[in-house]
């Protein structure tokens, strides 16, 4: 990985990196690298919420008295 190099395509050669803007990206490029990372996380933190409400809901929970 080369943090230096801001690109998702692994056959970049030396001269296209040498020849890169070195700036940082606006926060809109930013975004439209990472989106897909983004929307993942959130989509796998929502399935498992879900899949622990209804293994939770599932149970039958009475009280010992």
């Amino acid at each position: 990985m080369l943090p230096d190099t801001r690109t998702l395509n692994p056959f970049i050669t030396q001269d296209q990196a040498y020849l890169a803007i070195n700036a940082p990206l606006s926060f809109g490029q930013s975004l439209l690298l990472v989106w897909p990372q983004v929307v993942a996380i959130v989509a796998e933190t929502t399935v498992s919420f879900a899949a622990a409400y209804v293994a939770f809901m599932r149970q039958e929970i009475r009280s010992r008295s």
